[in-house]
Formats: C-alpha cells, sequence, structure tokens
C-alpha cells in the first residue's frame, strides 16, 4: 500500500540534474528525466528566442501555445513540484514530479492521454464489437474553411455519418429509420507533415442494431459486408467527390487490434516528437538536434 505523505514539494537547485536514487532489484519505477531529453533541450534553448523576436516584431503567440511550452518545460521536473510517495509495508520512497497533462506535444502526457482514452473505447464505449475504420479526407478547398470556420465542420460531419449509415443499412438488410449505428470520430486538422489537412478518423461499428420485437431491450446487431472499390467510389460521389477509405476492420474477439484502432485516432500525431524525446543512439540524437538547430537559426 503506498501513501502519500508530503503532498507537495519542491527540490532544492539542481536537483532534478541529479542523479536519480538507487533502485532495488524489485523496483520497476524509473523517473523519466524529461529535462535531459533532446526535445527539451530544443525548446528550453529556443522558446525565448522565439518570444523575444515576436517581442521585437511587436507580436505574440496566443495565451494557449505559450501555456503549452511553458507547461512542457515544467512537466516531470522536480525543480518545479513533485508527491512523496511512501510504502507502508517496505517504507521505499519516491518522489513523483508533477505533469503537464497538456494535448499538444509532451509525449509522456499525450501517450498517457492516447493509452487512456484508447482503453476507455475499447472497453466501455465499443466493447467486444466488430468495428471498422473510415477516413475521409477532403480538397484544399474545404481545408481552408474548416480552418477558418470549424462551426462548419459538425454539420459536414453529420451528413457524413449519415449517409454511410444509410449504406451500412442497405449492407446488412436493415431500415435505416429504426436501426441504430455507432461512430466515435477524432477531426485531426494536420497532416504527417504538419500541413493543414482537415479530415475525419472514424471508429465505426460494423453493422447497424435493430430491435427484436421479443426482446425489445436487447437489439440485435446485423453485420455488414467490407466495402468494394466500386462502393467507395459511389459513397465519395455521395458525400462530394471527397477521398474514403474503410480497408481496415477489427472482428470482436480481436481486443488487442481494437485497442490499436482506438489509438490510432486519439493519439496525437505529434506524437512523433517522442522519437526526439526516447532517441536510442546518441549520435542520432546530436544530429537530429543539430538540424533542427540549423533549421531554426535559418528561420
Amino acid at each position: 500500500m503506498l501513501r502519500i505523505s508530503v503532498l507537495e514539494g519542491r527540490a532544492t537547485p539542481g536537483a532534478s540534474s541529479a542523479a536519480p536514487a538507487p533502485q532495488t532489484a524489485a523496483s520497476t519505477y524509473a523517473r523519466r528525466a524529461s529535462e535531459r531529453t533532446p526535445l527539451y533541450a530544443l525548446v528550453q534553448a529556443h522558446y525565448p528566442d522565439l518570444i523575444a523576436r515576436l517581442a521585437v516584431e511587436d507580436r505574440s503567440l496566443p495565451e494557449y501555445v505559450r501555456e503549452e511550452f511553458e507547461a512542457f518545460l515544467r512537466c516531470g521536473v522536480l525543480d518545479h513540484g513533485f508527491l512523496r510517495v511512501v510504502c507502508e509495508q517496505c517504507h521505499a520512497e519516491r518522489l513523483l514530479a508533477f505533469s503537464c497533462r497538456k494535448r499538444g506535444f509532451c509525449p509522456s502526457c499525450a501517450a498517457r492521454r492516447m493509452a487512456e482514452s484508447a482503453r476507455h473505447l475499447a472497453k466501455k464505449v465499443f466493447g467486444p464489437r466488430p468495428v471498422r475504420q473510415w477516413v475521409l479526407s477532403f480538397p484544399v478547398s474545404m481545408r481552408f474553411l474548416f480552418s477558418s470556420r470549424p462551426e462548419a465542420i459538425g454539420p459536414v460531419l453529420g451528413i457524413v455519418h449519415r449517409v454511410i449509415a444509410g449504406w451500412l443499412a442497405d449492407q446488412a438488410g436493415g431500415d435505416c429509420a429504426s436501426a441504430q449505428f455507432g461512430a466515435v470520430t477524432q477531426i485531426q486538422r494536420f497532416g504527417s507533415t504538419l500541413n493543414l489537412n482537415v479530415h475525419f478518423h472514424m471508429l465505426m461499428l460494423d453493422g447497424l442494431y435493430e430491435p427484436v420485437a421479443a426482446q425489445p431491450d436487447k437489439p440485435r446487431l446485423h453485420r455488414a459486408r467490407a466495402p468494394t472499390f466500386a462502393q467507395l467510389t459511389h459513397l465519395t460521389g455521395k458525400i462530394g467527390g471527397f477521398s474514403l477509405h474503410a480497408g481496415v476492420a477489427a472482428e470482436a474477439h480481436e481486443g488487442q487490434k481494437l485497442e490499436r484502432f482506438h489509438a490510432a485516432i486519439v493519439g496525437s500525431e505529434l506524437l512523433v516528437f517522442d522519437d526526439l524525446g526516447h532517441v536510442p543512439q546518441e549520435e542520432d540524437a546530436a544530429r537530429t538536434v543539430a538540424a533542427v538547430e540549423a533549421f531554426l537559426r535559418e528561420r
């Protein structure tokens, strides 16, 4: 059993950079020391310069952007507060640094949020049911519209859901008016190169539920056949000629695959920065830092 003996503490100067306390053979916890990662070093070195340069130009970053950077520089650093946790049985102690719990580019907090959300979707929302992933991309003109007028995304998503639900009803042989379908959608706003690319990642039940007269409280799931290329082309015509993909699915018994599906849509694509925080080879880390610093100097 663990108890928290001190709710909040402050490390002495330099404590965060000191070597971690020796661990016993049975110990499994090791502080992640985020302040030692190349990503942290890059932000720490260049963020103040960015703020100063913007101030000279009479400009500033949005408040929420500043908070992301500043919270990241405090995340996991003992100097900025910690919990002291003690085991009541063996009296072992650990210092747990506070986390930023942000949604931006912190690799640790983003990964934790991704794992927790994925497990919630897999266990509590969908459960052991067949799921198919649908991905809808928009033309560039629509991406700019959604970026400048995000209130337009909701109505468009409603149209997309209705079109796919109607197709599922046709495939499953059900009545779209009385049947029910389930979907969870993650609206992604950028692509793999951080370009503006508003698109929908949708996890949908691979079929429709219809009420059963004998057991109205236990509707029956009618499976739908996997869509063919011709059918997807027909569907995108109904939606407006956009790109639609639905080639990946998981059966109800494929629990781990279902969790990977959920993690894929809830995980921030900025988790690519995790490679900067946990580069396996020191020389690779040095090359990465040098390349990013050169890019920043050129800007």
